[in-house]
């Protein structure tokens, strides 16, 4: 049987149909990579705008399709490889965009940049957890939150107190009357305070309230010297000798830290310059309560020296202006520096 269908019905079925054909290829965004390709080269002006971008459902393959600019009735279907092809057929063949791979490298770089400083902050960060347990550990340090559930705020914050001190932008509190290295400790650092216990020193937490008063606090372990993660402070008595030892070590100059006659300090002052003149090496507790002595007779004989025309004062002067960076020696001394490894021999 024949069927009879008007040209106006004919239309309107090659319509549908050409629509239901578009919708077998034209499907939505997919594919995040080209597309991001062909995003930039539309905002970058390497491509027309005013078009759309599709994935195609045959082949998967991301298109922007949009009108030809050299010939507008014809639509153009660009792809992410940098290839055409006119819709009709009629045309095919390559675009350029160095935009594209000017964006994309600098997104790239960005991201490695951004992961790099990522990675330094966890270092950074296992760094400072290590640093602090250390603190933590070694000087009897705790943190706010550590305290506050034995303590007051108003005591923690209370300077007279509390010390404090920020490390790695962490804030930590020791209380002043029980200051000092924790019990923690490694066997090095066990024999360097043992060693100024035996000399009559004392760790801050082991002062009575008197003490704590009227002692003096020396750094016997400079942080430097790499067995504290900070400097070893220890308290000594007015009245006391930090080393009863270096009497023998340095040619037996020092019994006391205030010098008893300028005899005993010409000694102690020329054992100390020749120990320096000669790189000698010593114990830091040994060597702090030397240059101390010689410090002290420094204060008390520089200029003064008694006995016939001063005693050979001038000898002794000679040696203190060498130590003091006044100026270098007759005998070719050169003057301690203000850094490096003869800086600690400077008065």
């Amino acid at each position: 049987m024949k069927i009879n269908i008007n040209e106006e019905e004919v239309r309107h079925i090659l319509k549908m149909h050409f629509k239901e054909k578009e919708k077998t290829f034209l499907l939505k965004e997919d594919n995040a990579s080209d597309t991001e390709k062909l995003r930039i080269a539309i905002a970058s002006g390497c491509i027309n705008k005013g078009g759309n971008l599709y994935t195609r459902a045959d082949n998967g393959r991301v298109i922007y399709r949009v009108k030809s600019a050299a010939q507008p009735t014809k639509l153009v279907d660009f792809y992410a490889d940098l290839t055409y092809v006119f819709v009709d057929g009629s045309k095919n063949g390559m675009w350029k965009c160095e935009a594209i791979t000017t964006t994309l490298n600098k997104k790239e770089a960005d991201k490695v940049a951004a992961e790099a400083a990522a990675e330094a902050a966890r270092i950074a960060g296992i760094a400072t957890d290590a640093n602090i347990a250390n603190l933590k550990k070694e000087g009897g340090w705790k943190t706010y939150d550590e305290l506050i559930s034995i303590d007051t705020k108003e005591n923690i914050n209370n300077p007279t107190m509390y010390e404090k001190q920020v490390i790695d932008g962490v804030s930590l509190f020791r209380r002043k009357v029980s200051g000092g290295v924790g019990e923690a400790l490694t066997d090095d650092q066990k024999a360097i305070v043992s060693k100024w216990q035996s000399k009559g020193a004392k760790l801050r937490k082991d002062l009575d309230p008197e003490q704590a008063k009227t002692w003096t606090s020396k750094v016997v372990s400079p942080k430097s010297e790499g067995y504290f993660v900070q400097d070893l402070v220890m308290y000594f008595p007015p009245t006391v000798i930090t080393d009863t030892n270096i009497t023998t070590q340095f040619q037996d100059a020092v019994r006391d830290q205030t010098p008893t006659n300028d005899e005993d300090c010409k000694t102690t002052i020329e054992a100390y310059y020749f120990a320096f003149k000669k790189k000698k090496k010593f114990e830091p507790n040994m060597f702090n309560a030397m240059k101390e002595k010689v410090q002290a007779c420094k204060n008390e004989y520089y200029g003064q020296w008694k006995g016939l025309f001063g005693g050979g004062g001038k000898k002794y002067d000679g040696y203190i202006d060498v130590l003091s960076g006044m100026n270098d020696g007759k005998d070719g001394t050169k003057s301690p520096r203000t850094y490096g490894d003869d800086a600690q021999w400077k008065l």
